[in-house]
């Protein structure tokens, strides 16, 4: 799992962060946007708050081309796109060994943006995120990003990497 940290520059109302990671895509990506108090720790603030902050659109793209199911609206800040696009990433829609789920009023705290990379045209590239927001930001936030890539790293007797395995 790589996480990556971008602050996103205030007084903005479209941010781009362009090839943030390039190479073999991951197969998953998960994004959040937190207050930079709380990344730099705070007795005030949690580090796991993830909010919309009035997010319009988010948008990921592989080579400057949208993934699928992207981008996403939010109308009048409602989380449900994100949340249904969020339990399709991981693998909760129409699974009966998933046991629960977040609830609207809990995804609001937990307000993540996900992909599963299955269906792109490459399996390489540069990731790219836009983010549109509804007024320009007045404070610091820090949008945080998770790619996860099913690697294995085997070491021999030596310690020495003998082989990595996907």
């Amino acid at each position: 799992c790589d996480v990556i940290t971008k602050s996103i520059p205030q007084n903005e109302t479209t941010v781009r962060f362009d090839g943030f990671r390039g190479g073999n895509l991951p197969t998953h990506l998960f994004a959040g946007i937190i207050e930079k108090e709380a990344r730099e720790g705070s007795k005030t603030t949690s580090s796991t708050n993830f909010a919309a902050h009035k997010v319009e659109m988010f948008n990921i793209t592989v080579n400057g081309v949208s993934v699928n199911g992207y981008p996403i609206k939010v109308e009048n800040g409602s989380p449900v796109y994100p949340l249904a696009k969020f339990n399709d990433t991981s693998d909760k829609l129409s699974n009966i060994s998933c046991a629960g789920g977040f609830t609207l009023a809990e995804f609001t705290h937990n307000f993540l943006w996900s992909h599963h990379f299955q269906a792109e045209q490459s399996s390489t590239g540069w990731i790219n995120i836009d983010i549109d927001f509804k007024a320009p930001l007045t404070d610091s936030k820090t949008l945080v990003i998770w790619c996860i890539s099913p690697y294995t790293i085997l070491l021999d007797k030596f310690c020495q990497i003998e082989r990595i395995a996907r």
